[in-house]
């Protein structure tokens, strides 16, 4: 599952995770109108920090919009050249070949940390819902801020919803979505915390804390062509997501294996009805210490 902690995260380290990564920010990239980032940092910052990094997609390269020109393919350690950015993660997924202000540090974002701090912003994408005390790290990345400084934390909410009502209760992925919520519940942590942060950065401390939610179809139903065009890739995701969480967090739930893959098979089927317009909520956070 990953070489530090072996076993701490609990879905597969795998090639197919990593793809699922990459498509994410991909949908990040098409949501925001090319954005990585939400919070209004001042000019120059001098050192970034990404947790929970992944195979480092956010701090070495990304869609950005320029100002008063049509969207261009640029890095991110560009964007910001004098800043030193440094990535956190598990995994040494990481390439090798990167920019001269980028490094990667393989640790674990939950354990103390002994960083000399002083950062301008620090960033937490698509992994909040497998930290088991986000209180802590939130807490963490106020001390570790410069005055000033911004924190930002986006993911999606896991629970499925739909607005016409198309959408049956016993919807078999809204089911999985649940059954998800209940076993991640088992190794202490929480598929909706993505929706309690403002409490959280209230009580470490934090101010101007701003929310921006985006609804992200699930499957090939939208009529508009980008917002199919996402629904079709976020559909691909939680596809693939589906079998990752076969491989372990469901089993603790006591499903006999053949009941757990034959109920799982028909939650994958019913992501191509496009009767069904079910969505996710893509949430991000940001607030200033």
């Amino acid at each position: 599952y990953h070489h530090y902690r072996h076993g701490r995260y609990p879905l597969p380290n795998d090639d197919i995770e990593q793809e699922r990564e990459y498509m994410k920010h991909v949908i990040h990239m098409q949501l925001t109108g090319g954005k990585l980032f939400n919070a209004p940092i001042a000019p120059n910052p001098q050192r970034i920090l990404d947790l929970c990094t992944g195979t480092g997609l956010w701090p070495i390269e990304g869609k950005l919009l320029a100002p008063n020109s049509s969207a261009h393919l640029t890095r991110f350690a560009k964007l910001f050249p004098s800043a030193e950015i440094v990535g956190i993660d598990l995994s040494p997924i990481q390439p090798l070949m990167v920019p001269p202000n980028v490094r990667f540090l393989i640790d674990d974002v939950e354990d103390e940390w002994m960083d000399r701090g002083g950062y301008d912003m620090i960033h937490l994408r698509h992994s909040c819902i497998y930290l088991k005390d986000v209180d802590k790290l939130i807490a963490n990345c106020h001390a570790h801020l410069k005055e000033g400084g911004w924190l930002e934390i986006t993911d999606y909410c896991s629970y499925l919803r739909c607005d016409d009502g198309t959408m049956p209760e016993d919807h078999p992925p809204a089911q999985v979505a649940m059954m998800m919520h209940r076993a991640l519940r088992g190794y202490g942590m929480n598929a909706y915390v993505i929706n309690e942060l403002h409490d959280k950065f209230k009580a470490a401390g934090f101010q101007n804390i701003q929310c921006r939610v985006t609804k992200t179809p699930i499957g090939a139903w939208p009529r508009d062509p980008g917002q199919r065009e996402i629904g079709i890739l976020f559909r691909d995701i939680v596809y693939e997501l589906v079998g990752a969480l076969a491989a372990k967090p469901l089993k603790t739930l006591g499903w006999d294996d053949t009941e757990l893959e034959v109920y799982l098979a028909s939650a994958r089927r019913a992501l191509w009805d496009r009767r069904v317009h079910c969505y996710a909520n893509f949430v991000s956070w940001w607030a200033q210490k």
